[in-house]
């Protein structure tokens, strides 16, 4: 049997969602927890990799395991629960077919990026937020240059060295920023991400707010990784949101659009 599972993590204590030889990874520790539970082997797979210190408001993989069968499924996230570390949660299951793959099956991905300027920054966030205490970025400058990525274009000036080759084309259905309270988040949703894009685009946004660097849409004419700004620090990328279903997809869009 195949199951459908969304969970949730804090990604501070892991090396990414990817198995790793030397070093603890949530693949790793979901599958240790399942394979406890149903004392049998049980493959996991992800919708996304991300980053050591990544985190994820929702994420969704599947577990497939003949054991699955005998298991009554309105138990098993109450029973994965009790065997993971508290920075991992198990918030709903659902049987697939076979043939359903976490990460080809979805439609989009929305992450956010969060920043904080709050001054001293808070030692409770330090690996949640990117800090820049101390400094004010233009919040409405970073959101006519994150408009700028909205459509579809090469993002090849969006993607760390090490990432694959082949299409760099994507399309960015929305990329909003907005400020409360000395945080400022950035959105982006988009039917496909590039090795490290949502970090590069975090970077050069917040450059753009201080009034670095060149604007977004000659970065992405340039096609080139030395274009761009930096890369934002991984703690403070969350993946937000993944989405299965075109519908679902298309009100949120509207929504963002309204």
């Amino acid at each position: 049997m195949k199951i459908l599972t969304e969970i949730a993590y804090d990604g501070s204590a892991y090396s990414g969602w990817q198995v790793q030889r030397n070093a603890p990874s949530v693949q790793n520790t979901l599958q240790t927890a399942a394979e406890t539970l149903l004392s049998s082997p049980c493959a996991v797979t992800g919708c996304s990799r991300t980053d050591a210190g990544v985190h994820a408001r929702q994420y969704f993989c599947t577990l497939e395991s003949a054991a699955l069968d005998a298991f009554p499924l309105e138990r098993l996230p109450g029973a994965l629960m009790r065997l993971l570390p508290p920075d991992i949660a198990v918030y709903g299951v659902r049987r697939v077919d076979g043939g359903f793959h976490p990460r080809y099956g979805a439609v989009a991905k929305e992450y956010e990026y969060l920043l904080s300027t709050a001054d001293p920054r808070d030692p409770f966030a330090a690996r949640r937020v990117w800090s820049i205490a101390g400094e004010a970025p233009d919040v409405g400058r970073m959101a006519r240059e994150a408009a700028a990525l909205e459509g579809k274009h090469d993002f090849s000036s969006f993607c760390s060295a090490g990432g694959k080759p082949g299409d760099r084309v994507r399309t960015v259905y929305y990329c909003r920023v907005t400020s409360a309270g000395g945080a400022i988040s950035i959105r982006i949703c988009a039917d496909g991400f590039l090795y490290n894009m949502v970090r590069i685009v975090a970077g050069t946004l917040y450059e753009a707010g201080i009034r670095k660097g060149s604007g977004v849409k000659e970065i992405l004419d340039a096609r080139a990784r030395s274009a761009a700004g930096r890369t934002a620090p991984p703690w403070g990328l969350y993946l937000n949101r993944v989405f299965y279903d075109r519908g679902e997809l298309e009100k949120t869009i509207e929504d963002h659009r309204a």
